[in-house]
């Protein structure tokens, strides 16, 4: 009797152990996984058919079952980019999205290749990859084990100092004219290698974007067709958006000089002296008449100085001249080195009245060279390539 009542015991605590198992102690299903890229080709100047090559790659381990036979791409809204084309062969879903179905399916280490065409441009594109096992996307889902969605910049333009009259961007920006100097007065940015420019409509906001290649410090002028009124070209580094100040509304460039920067002199004697400053003018084409704004920029051993100002007066018989500075940035300023070239700029200063990050007296790296009740054409000097507009 004693060894049934112990049987039977333990054969209740037996189902108890089982029935109560910890969780901890069950078998875990098994994530299926995958890495997967996105990379933008070659850039379109029409803005049509721009190539972005996908990627997708089974990480199970080669002993795994784990293989997918289904892919969609989706464009999340970003300056109207749609896609116009792809391959391989697969299924419309909507002018954004993509899918295709794979026979035979994706195994462990290995790679699904595609790519699409895009039409439209602009920064922050975002793409989403959705990967399962099976048709239609019914099956199990796996996890991506890269970023997912993904940002792919969408170049608009690719250009060259001294291009002039580009192709229009997606119908919003016009007339981009690349200045034929660098801001700095080399002319090192003639090459063959080209820039991108990126526009992105953003709905609040233009940003016109250029990517920074070989540090060039290129100028562009170019017309937006909407009637802008503010400028802005720092950002707050929370949020990552554009300082639009107040006193940077209307800001209008100087009208004495071409719209891009040009080489005036080189600078054949500087003592730091506050208003006057010595240059040579030979073999110069652009002569002009007071007043006028200037740049130069050099290097102080590793360091880089630059000179921004206003000349009032010129004296002396070309080509050797003196001018008379009526405002400077920074100040006191230091001596301009002999040699150096000067620049023309119609960037006028930073207005008296701004916020910090921005500096009242500096140069307004963008301003509005016009301005109508349907556009605004924006001569655009930052070297970093930023400058956003909006009403």
């Amino acid at each position: 009797m004693k060894n049934i009542i112990t049987r039977v015991f333990c054969a209740v605590i037996a189902v108890l152990l089982t029935a109560f198992a910890p969780s901890a102690l069950a078998a875990k299903p098994v994530t299926k996984t995958y890495v997967w890229s996105a990379t933008v080709g070659g850039v379109n100047n029409t803005q049509t058919m721009t190539r972005i090559f996908l990627s997708a790659t089974n990480t199970n381990p080669n002993n795994s079952s784990a293989a997918f036979g289904y892919v969609q791409i989706d464009l999340a809204a970003a300056s109207g980019v749609t896609i116009a084309g792809f391959d391989p062969a697969g299924q419309r879903i909507s002018p954004t999205s993509i899918a295709w179905t794979l026979n035979p399916k994706i195994g462990p280490n290995q790679a699904w290749n595609g790519y699409i065409d895009v039409n439209g441009c602009g920064d922050g594109q975002g793409l989403t990859l959705t990967v399962t096992t099976g048709l239609q996307g019914s099956n199990e889902t796996f996890t991506s084990q890269s970023d997912n969605p993904q940002t792919a910049n969408v170049p608009c333009l690719s250009v060259a100092c001294g291009n002039n009259d580009l192709t229009a961007v997606s119908g919003l920006v016009t007339d981009v004219d690349v200045g034929s100097f660098a801001l700095d007065g080399s002319t090192a940015c003639q090459t063959t290698s080209a820039t991108n420019i990126y526009v992105t409509d953003s709905g609040p906001f233009v940003r016109y974007r250029w990517a920074n290649a070989n540090n060039n410090k290129l100028a562009f002028f170019y017309t937006v067709g909407r009637p802008y009124t503010h400028l802005a070209w720092i950002v707050n580094q929370v949020t990552g958006l554009p300082i639009f100040d107040p006193a940077l509304q209307n800001l209008a460039c100087g009208s004495n000089g071409p719209t891009t920067p040009v080489p005036l002199a080189t600078v054949t004697s500087d003592n730091g002296s506050p208003s006057k400053i010595k240059v040579n003018t030979t073999g110069f084409s652009t002569t002009l008449s007071p007043p006028f704004y200037i740049t130069a920029q050099w290097m102080q051993g590793t360091t880089p100085r630059s000179l921004y100002a206003l000349v009032t007066n010129t004296s002396g018989s070309p080509p050797s001249v003196q001018w008379t500075l009526g405002s400077f940035f920074p100040s006191p300023r230091g001596s301009v080195p002999f040699g150096t070239t000067i620049m023309s700029t119609v960037n006028p200063p930073t207005p008296a009245g701004v916020s910090p990050p921005y500096i009242a007296g500096s140069m307004a790296l963008g301003c509005f060279a016009a301005q109508t009740s349907t556009s605004a054409s924006i001569v655009d000097s930052d070297p970093e390539g930023n400058i956003w507009s909006s009403p």
